[in-house]
């Protein structure tokens, strides 16, 4: 949420309300999703447009708390849940979507500090946070009213930069007024004692309201009528009309005219509903609330304003479902007998589309952010937003890469209802649907006028051929759906979406494409409220079936991009022989470890085990992250797309294990002395076992080679300078987007399992940045895996690991070889790489001479490396 104008009228005209204040020894509750977006925002050396430096960002995130740490602040973090179940939110959420997805379009190196959050920012900063012990919860919907409450509850301070908070009883900090990265240390002239503060600013809500000449209790009704995401500002327009015309009557007292000219219309705005409330200072809170809306608001907007103003300024415990949530320690710190009663009871607003709760287990692991917000939307709307991300506009979205999981987690979170509500009326229909593609499929797309776009495929042949087609091109086609489904499709809250698919003349520009022209975001709200208008009245007639019964919608709506638009994709259940297979949350918790993975398995549609490796479940699950990525791509992958994604793996996952994030040249400067001790290390028996196991190859892995490897991949991580747009390559982004989705949504199914894998996060296994600038290095060098070895290290743990990793994926895949124009490393190049580039050139010569197919290629890189008596070839 966020008052229109309030922010900045405070900064410029009541700037004296804000105290300057050093912050120590106090109690925060942070607005998670405003600091994540913040700190993104601050955090400095992240190239956006190659999908995610997540690695830097986990970094400054974990500076930022370190610095509250060292000055005894304790902090709850409080993540937002779904979007509202009455939908008064929707105008604001698809906004934001169209506007992240036309950035997302337009990324470039030639764009001038460009950055838009990536898609898994927000489980890199909630992963960074648990790491660190730090209290995080996520609530069933918006986080800021729940926010309020804990903080009134429990005396802590709202540290936030949204403008909610002014009009709310609680202590507030201006998140922006924090000077976080400045951490002064003082002694104590009396007592000696050595303190460290951060300085920032307090806003003072007693000094506001005696300056404006208000009462306090009136401010819940000011931060409604200044509108929020929820109440637009042209609903209030005839109210201001009458403001205005009262300040323009002869009696009414003048401001100076120097002065008053100074105002923004916002301002203006501010400055007569603070002169119209100091008129009425004396009046109770709910008779001056009557006033208001009896005079100028229709019924329904009444009933609106007093829920916004009742959410401002009841801020009781009972309000909450976070309480349950707490640890002990801090329910043991407060007073409140109803907090501690609400602390023994695990209570939420979510439900099974069988209305029941969800199981207990589920509800723990989604209040502390270890399942997805997005389920809540799935269970509460039956909608699923994936945020966008750099992607290459002429391919379809990566996110459908994952379509199969997402069919398989609709189902799981619906199982239990009768099949008729499923959508199942027949053997017939189930066996349709039990396709694990796209058949059974509708789509709904709206051009640039808002107007329906709906084609309709003759029999399922013809749909599969055109299926096969647009997997070639990029594109999707567009299926008649009946006069019903297309109703449910276009819910009552989605009044703007017709908004989210003009796409301006500016941002059309950008994108390499002219749309439309431009217009004003006013002209668009009122064309979008009418045909809203019209899609309500036509929901009213085709709303119920010939019975009278009310329609269920039995699809989920998969809000991704098509183009450079919008998108809804209707999602299906599986079919009924697959649903069956599938547990329900209920059954998890009853389910063995065994049971769990091969639930997992089944609902990736993936047989890969990896059983003859004996690996780790960590190590195993990233083998699947890449192996569903090869199964499930819309691009030709090759051997150097998992190539790169095994050195990101190693990189991210077991070399910054072993020693942390280096990611500073000073660091290094052992790397030499280490290379020594590795080569005396390599002569032990125990280390050098050709016969070693990859979990006894973990367990001998030293520091020093994993030293030496992080040396020679260290230039990687950092962008080439004044690389051009006409260098950036779009579609390797693209291909890694798609890797990120399988990331997401397989840790999704691992979360709904309750986790018989590790939650692993992002930062430990991949970055934009680094896995950008490897693939092409790889794609210029003579050998990729000649390359790979002698980078992580002949003869060393890591170097055996690397090939018993990729060996187990080649088995499984048979990897087209893809190669480019080599580029002769520079003599800086070889030095700092310590490469034998002889070595390397005989051995690339052996194999060009040999004329071989690719797949004997790949068998001559293994040639002379016996490994646990493993056959090599493929």
């Amino acid at each position: 949420m966020g008052i229109r104008g309030l922010h900045s009228y405070v900064l410029e005209h009541a700037s004296k309300t804000l105290e300057w204040h050093k912050l120590r020894n106090r109690n925060l509750i942070i607005d998670g999703n405003n600091l994540a977006h913040f700190l993104y925002d601050e955090c400095s050396g992240i190239n956006a447009y190659f999908g995610g430096d997540y690695d830097k960002y986990a970094n400054f995130v974990q500076k930022f708390f370190e610095g509250l740490q060292k000055c005894n602040v304790k902090v709850i973090v409080v993540m937002d849940g779904g979007q509202p179940v009455d939908g008064s939110k929707w105008v604001t959420v698809q906004t934001r979507l169209q506007m992240q997805l036309s950035m997302c379009l337009r990324a470039s190196p030639s764009i001038a500090k460009f950055k838009i959050f990536p898609p898994m920012g927000r489980q890199v900063f909630v992963t960074t946070l648990r790491s660190m012990g730090i209290t995080i919860l996520q609530t069933d919907f918006e986080a800021d009213m729940e926010i309020a409450v804990l903080a009134k509850n429990l005396g802590y301070t709202v540290l936030s930069n949204d403008s909610d908070f002014i009009v709310c009883d609680v202590p507030l900090i201006r998140l922006e007024s924090m000077n976080y990265k400045n951490i002064i240390t003082e002694t104590n002239k009396k007592t000696g004692e050595t303190f460290s503060y951060i300085p920032c600013f307090l806003f003072n809500r007693e000094e506001f309201c005696m300056t404006a000449g208000i009462n306090k209790e009136h401010l819940p009704l000011f931060g409604t009528l200044l509108s929020n995401d929820y109440i637009p500002l042209g609903a209030f327009s005839n109210f201001y009309l009458q403001l205005q015309s009262e300040v323009q009557q002869p009696g009414h007292k003048k401001r100076r005219k120097g002065k008053y000219s100074d105002f923004t219309e916002g301002h203006r705005r501010i400055v007569n509903l603070l002169s119209f409330l100091s008129r009425h200072a004396s009046k109770p809170l709910k008779k001056i609330t009557n006033i208001v809306t009896s005079q100028y608001f229709t019924n329904r907007l009444r009933k609106e304003v007093a829920s916004c103003v009742e959410s401002y300024a009841n801020l009781d415990a009972s309000k909450s479902n976070l309480f349950s949530a707490l640890p002990e320690s801090i329910i043991s710190e407060s007073s409140l007998e109803v907090v501690g009663k609400k602390g023994k009871i695990m209570e939420t607003e979510l439900r099974l589309k069988n209305g029941n709760q969800p199981p207990k287990w589920f509800v723990e692991a989604y209040r502390t952010q270890r399942i997805p917000h997005e389920v809540s939307d799935i269970l509460t709307k039956g909608d699923f937003i994936s945020p966008p991300q750099v992607e290459m506009k002429e391919l379809r979205s990566s996110y459908l890469v994952a379509e199969r999981i997402v069919r398989s987690v609709y189902t799981v979170l619906w199982k239990g209802l009768p099949l008729e509500a499923q959508g199942y009326d027949s053997e017939e229909e189930s066996s349709e649907f039990d396709n694990s593609s796209q058949d059974g499929t509708d789509v709904m797309l709206l051009d640039s006028d808002g107007e329906e776009e709906n084609n309709e495929a003759s029999d399922e042949e013809e749909e599969e051929e055109n299926e096969m087609t647009n997997e070639k091109e990029g594109k999707e086609e567009s299926n008649m759906v009946t006069d019903e489904e297309e109703e449910e499709m276009v819910s009552e809250e989605a009044k703007s979406l017709p908004l989210q698919q003009s796409i301006t003349h500016a941002e059309g520009q950008c994108s390499g494409q002219n749309r439309g022209i431009k217009r004003t975001s006013h002209e668009l709200t009122k064309k979008s409220r009418t045909q809203a208008t019209h899609i309500q009245k036509r929901r009213k007639q085709t709303s119920q079936d010939k019975k009278g019964k009310p329609v269920q919608r039995k699809h989920l709506r998969w809000f991704i991009r098509n183009g450079d638009r919008l998108w809804i994709k209707n999602i299906y259940f599986l079919g009924r022989q697959s649903a069956d297979l599938l547990p329900s949350l209920d059954d998890v918790e009853k389910m063995s470890l065994y049971d769990k993975k091969i639930a997992f398995y089944r609902m990736l549609n993936l047989e890969s085990r990896f059983q003859h490796l004996e690996l780790p479940d960590d190590l195993e699950l990233i083998l699947d992250f890449i192996l569903f990525w090869f199964k499930s791509s819309s691009i030709e992958l090759a051997d150097i797309h998992g190539i790169a994604a095994l050195i990101c793996i190693i990189q991210y996952y077991i070399i910054d294990g072993k020693n942390g994030r280096v990611r500073t040249k000073k660091r290094f400067e052992e790397a030499p002395a280490a290379q020594e001790r590795v080569q005396k290390l390599k002569k032990d028996r125990d280390y050098s076992s050709q016969n070693a196991s990859v979990i006894e190859l973990l367990y001998y892995m030293s520091h020093d080679e994993c030293l030496v490897a992080g040396s020679n991949l260290f230039n990687y991580h950092h962008m080439r300078k004044n690389m051009s747009a006409q260098e950036f390559n779009i579609r390797t982004v693209h291909a890694f987007s798609e890797f990120q989705a399988c990331v997401y949504f397989m840790q999704l199914v691992n979360s709904l399992l309750c986790f018989p894998f590790p939650l692993l996060s992002i930062e430990f296994l991949w970055g934009g940045t680094f896995s950008y600038n490897i693939f092409h290095h790889l794609k210029r060098c003579g050998d990729p895996v000649v390359w790979t070895r002698q980078t992580l290290g002949m003869g060393t743990c890591l170097e055996r690991l690397f090939v018993k990793l990729y060996s187990a994926i080649s088995k499984k895949h048979r990897l087209p070889i893809l190669r480019g124009k080599k580029r002769k490393p520079s003599k800086g190049e070889k030095r700092r790489r310590g490469i034998n580039l002889k070595q390397e050139n005989v051995l690339v010569s052996t194999t060009q001479e040999k004329k071989e197919n690719p797949l004997t290629q790949l068998d001559n890189r293994f040639e002379g490396l016996e490994i646990d008596g493993m056959e090599i070839s493929i």
